[in-house]
């Protein structure tokens, strides 16, 4: 019995993914279940998030036998899928060029590899979750190619990725926003984004391509019975603005005595 895996990734008839105890995990077939790696610290209680790391983003690397994980609290990391030696791309405490302002990665979440070797990933958000998700949208997703270029910020906590088959363009999952984008990373309109598919009726997820198209799993679904309270405030900014604030004051004393008498 697993918990919580999120990205499945098949290689050579073996089934890859990342669960809450912040391993990773080969299953060869139904009885048998092999650790590859962990990347976060040891733990007593495996969801324990923070602590144990929760790796959600796997990709097979184009330019060896690894595989690149993104770990939600550790960062971006490379295995190695023979010797299970792991490295670290890019550190959870590294400074990150945003919007207005440098700041550190909050949740890393999907990741992509392009036929180069280059490493597309997104962070989800660089607040505080309830702020970000009631106020303006602030998840970014990266490019990374020996340093980190922001392609896109101010996302609606940016989630799953899926470049197309000719690398032209990259389509990811604003999960709140309940929505797919997509980049363009060649041709006259390179550096260029577009709403790809709107008003889908859930929040997407992990996106995973094939030659058919983008297959789209949606976390928590959506209708006109069970509306989606983000996708309901979106276009009102000042009401998202108010409640951010409201939240921001009720949890105020919430911290102060969580500081003085720690939980």
């Amino acid at each position: 019995k697993i918990f919580g895996p999120e990205c499945l990734i098949v290689h050579k008839d073996k089934i890859y993914t990342g669960i809450h105890s912040g391993e990773v995990i080969r299953l060869n077939n139904e009885e048998s279940v092999q650790p590859i790696t962990k990347i976060g610290q040891h733990c007593d209680y495996i969801f324990d998030d923070e602590l144990c790391g929760y790796p959600v983003g796997l990709a097979l690397d184009t330019q060896g036998n690894n595989l690149i994980v993104s770990d939600a609290y550790y960062g971006i990391w490379q295995v190695d899928l023979k010797t299970k030696k792991k490295t670290v791309v890019v550190p959870a405490e590294q400074i990150l060029p945003g919007k207005g302002a440098n700041r550190r990665a909050k949740l890393f979440n999907s990741v992509a590899v392009n036929r180069q070797g280059d490493i597309f990933w997104t962070d989800s958000f660089s607040d505080d979750f309830v702020l970000a998700a009631f106020a303006n949208p602030s998840g970014r997703y990266d490019r990374v190619k020996k340093t980190n270029e922001v392609l896109l910020d101010e996302l609606s906590f940016a989630n799953g990725l899926a470049l197309s088959p000719s690398e032209d363009f990259i389509v990811l999952a604003e999960t709140t926003a309940m929505r797919l984008r997509k980049y363009y990373l060649k041709g006259s309109r390179a550096g260029e984004s577009e709403v790809f598919v709107e008003g889908l009726p859930g929040w997407p997820d992990n996106l995973t391509a094939d030659e058919e198209g983008i297959w789209v799993p949606l976390s928590v679904a959506s209708d006109s019975e069970n509306p989606n309270l983000f996708a309901v405030l979106a276009p009102y900014p000042r009401l998202r603005s108010f409640l951010a604030r409201l939240v921001a004051l009720m949890r105020l004393p919430l911290r102060v005595l969580n500081h003085i008498y720690p939980n």
